[in-house]
C-alpha cells in the first residue's frame, strides 16, 4: 500500500505544472479502502484533493476494467486539462493505463515521457524510446504517462502532512460511478 513509484513522478510533474501555471492537482486512484492513507501522502506532497474509487466489485480487475472505472471517476469529477499517470505499474509491470484512459476518454495520449513543459496551451514533450527519445508537441487536453526519468519527487514536509488532514478525500463505489 504505497504510491506506485512512477505515479509519484506523475504527482510531482503535476505539482510543478501547478506551481508554474496555476490550477489544481486532483488525485484519483482505484484501490482498496486502505489506500486512503496512500492518497493522504499525495495530498501531503501538495495535491489539492483526492478521490478513492473503491468497491469489492473492482477486486481482481485487469487494466481495461481499471481504466473503465478510472474513466467513470474522471467523468464524474468533471472537467480537467491534463491527466498524468505513471508510465508503468510496479505490481504487474503493465504500461497500458495512460493509453487506455486516453482511448476511453477520446483524448490524445502519449506514454514514457522524460520531459514535459507547457508554453501557452502547447505541451512540449520528450518520450523515451529504445534508442533515445522522440520530441512531440500537443494541445490540451491530453492523457500522459510519465517515466521515472522526468523528475525527482519532493519529500513530504511536516507542514504538508498537517495540511493534508484538511484536504478532501472522497470515496466512490460501483453505484456512485453508475457502473454495473
Amino acid at each position: 500500500m504505497v504510491i506506485n513509484p512512477a505515479d509519484r513522478h506523475a504527482v510531482e510533474t503535476a505539482l510543478r505544472l501547478k506551481e508554474q501555471h496555476g490550477g489544481k492537482v486532483v488525485l484519483v486512484s482505484m484501490a482498496p479502502p486502505e489506500a486512503g492513507t496512500t492518497l493522504k501522502e499525495g495530498l501531503a506532497m501538495g495535491a489539492d484533493e483526492a478521490y478513492l474509487l473503491s468497491d469489492r466489485a473492482f477486486a481482481g480487475s485487469d487494466t481495461l476494467a481499471t481504466a473503465r472505472v478510472l474513466t467513470a471517476g474522471l467523468k464524474k469529477i468533471g472537467s480537467f486539462d491534463l491527466i498524468l499517470a505513471g508510465s508503468a505499474s510496479a505490481d504487474s509491470g503493465t504500461s497500458h493505463m495512460p493509453s487506455q484512459l486516453g482511448e476511453l476518454l477520446g483524448l490524445p495520449h502519449l506514454n514514457c515521457l522524460i520531459d514535459l513543459s507547457l508554453e501557452s496551451s502547447v505541451l512540449k514533450m520528450k518520450a523515451k524510446t529504445e534508442y533515445g527519445y522522440v520530441e512531440y508537441e500537443g494541445c490540451l487536453p491530453m492523457v500522459l504517462g510519465v517515466a521515472r526519468e522526468i523528475n525527482k519527487p519532493r519529500y513530504i514536509s511536516l507542514m504538508g502532512i498537517v495540511a493534508a488532514g484538511n484536504k478532501p478525500l472522497i470515496t466512490w463505489g460501483l453505484h456512485d460511478l453508475g457502473l454495473s
